[in-house]
């Protein structure tokens, strides 16, 4: 996902929020959203969870052959109690302003024939990395990203 400076690709509301994935490390994925409005947003991002905060990101490892897609969790969302409740995660973004989601990718993994499968290891396999997230009822895709080589 190396996308230092690449556009973010923006939706809801005539392109008022916008959403980009990169790396600065091949160790770390970051999706970022940014209010490309002229207003100040209140956006709900996720929740601060026991664990630590779970964002509301979908993550996938897609690729063009079988099996195309598989989902990404975050070990962290994992840990959570099921009868924990969590306080829900607001964030205020500026004009202008950008928020970061960070996931380091050893923390990501997915579910291959039944198994736990590390993120990294589909990502040596060819897989690419693709983000969403939900805001006002759209949802804003990245573009399939590639992880540098380690």
């Amino acid at each position: 996902m190396n996308l230092r400076g690449a556009a973010f690709r923006t939706g809801c509301n005539s392109g008022l929020i916008g959403v980009r994935g990169s790396t600065e490390s091949a160790s770390t994925s970051r999706v970022s959203l940014r209010n490309a409005g002229s207003e100040t947003r209140k956006i709900s991002v996720g929740v601060d969870g026991s664990a630590g905060p779970i964002y509301n990101v979908k993550i996938t490892a897609v690729r063009d052959h079988p099996p195309a897609e598989q989902f990404v969790f975050d070990i962290d969302a994992l840990k959570m109690p099921p009868s924990s409740l969590p306080a829900l995660k607001d964030v205020r973004l500026e004009p202008g302003a950008v928020y970061v989601f960070t996931y380091p990718l050893k923390q990501l993994i997915c579910v291959v024939d039944r198994r736990d499968t590390p993120l990294e290891d589909l990502l040596k396999q060819g897989y690419s990395l693709r983000a969403s997230f939900k805001v006002y009822n759209f949802e804003l895709l990245t573009p399939d990203l590639a992880i540098p080589d380690r």
